[in-house]
């Protein structure tokens, strides 16, 4: 059997750590397996599932606690196993820094997948990135990105303009998310929303996902129309300071914060229409997702117009434009595109295509 180890923050439900259980899944593991390395004591949402499927979560110091011993226990940890070969996820040249510590074990294929498109590091830690990129990536032999957009944000467009950067797309397993009537239908009425517009969001509750914007947005769109219900799904640092805001504009009554889901695929279903209001992403799974249901999808312009695979995706700028959101938010609720699926397969955006890629970057 052929191990690779992958270095994460935490095996939580961001898209970066999604993305990766979608691959685990369909992995020959009898052949193939993925243990994972993270920063934290934290039982992670993913690893009991890891741990069932024969893989292993190994828990380090957290680099910003203790970088000496973090350093001294990951390099315990990769030299004590036969690895062939060592993954870290990341968006900044920072997280690239384990590569230099795999490369002092000895390994011999290095890879970095890009996970965003930008970071939350201000304008300091952006300019130290871009300064230093070019340095740290030199380690790694592997690279990857799941669209131009992350790519040239991780690696420099030089890079990937030279060939270096393997797009790998944030595929999906496309049957799960095909639209059925009956499952929509029996989960709005459990839900109690079987006569109401639906508008889908699914993101962590952080600055990058924008939630206060939706939030205007919303406000927005109950002027005109009442019978709406907003779904967030997800969790995160800015929760609370959610919910108050939704109070202070009165919309209680339309939103449902449904906290952390693993039926992502069936609430799909239920929605109308999927909103999401990023400064900044990589690929987002969710838009994927979204469309793979046949939903049309608004996003904000600062998405990777990459995303846009079934040509039922708008883009919209991000500004005090709350009422153009609504309107157009109204008006694309119900419209669903019934093929779809056959569209993100056209596309290549079946897992299995991106699982026998993964295999021959990182196991070949």
């Amino acid at each position: 059997m052929k191990r690779i180890l992958c270095i994460v923050g935490s095996m939580d439900t961001g898209g970066a750590e999604t993305f990766l259980m979608k691959i685990y899944r369909v992995l020959d593991r009898e052949e193939y397996q993925i243990d994972f390395c993270v920063g934290t004591q934290k039982e992670g949402f993913y690893n009991k599932e890891i741990l069932g499927k024969g893989g292993r979560v190994f828990s380090v110091c957290n680099k910003t606690t203790n970088l000496f011993r973090y350093i001294k226990e990951l390099r315990c940890l990769i030299k004590s196993e036969q690895y062939c070969s060592v993954l870290r996820v990341g968006a900044d040249c920072f997280a690239g820094l384990d590569l230099w510590v795999a490369l002092s074990c000895g390994m011999e294929k290095r890879a970095f997948r890009s996970s965003n498109s930008g970071s939350d590091s201000g304008k300091v830690g952006n300019l130290l990135h871009i300064m230093l990129r070019k340095v740290i990536f030199s380690v790694s032999n592997i690279k990857i990105a799941p669209s131009k957009l992350a790519a040239e944000y991780t690696f420099g467009k030089r890079a990937l303009e030279k060939g270096n950067v393997t797009i790998l797309p944030n595929a999906i397993p496309i049957e799960k998310f095909v639209f059925h009537k009956e499952t929509r239908e029996r989960l709005r009425k459990k839900l109690q929303i079987d006569n109401k517009i639906v508008i889908g969001h699914v993101a962590r509750l952080t600055k990058q996902k924008n939630q206060k914007f939706l939030l205007q947005i919303l406000a927005e769109i109950v002027k005109k129309e009442q019978n709406v219900k907003l779904l967030i799904i997800g969790d995160g640092e800015l929760k609370q300071e959610l919910i108050e805001k939704a109070r202070e504009l009165g919309l209680g009554q339309y939103i449902d914060w449904m906290g952390i889901r693993d039926n992502i695929n069936e609430l799909m279903l239920c929605f109308d229409v999927f909103v999401l209001t990023s400064f900044y992403e990589g690929m987002p799974n969710v838009v994927v997702e979204a469309q793979a249901s046949g939903l049309s999808c608004i996003l904000s312009d600062t998405i990777t117009k990459e995303v846009n695979i079934t040509g039922n995706v708008k883009f919209l700028p991000i500004r005090e434009n709350y009422q153009e959101w609504g309107e157009i938010i109204l008006k694309k609720a119900m419209v669903r595109d019934n093929d779809a699926a056959n569209k993100m397969k056209e596309k290549h955006y079946a897992i299995e295509e991106s699982a026998d890629k993964f295999v021959e970057l990182l196991y070949t």
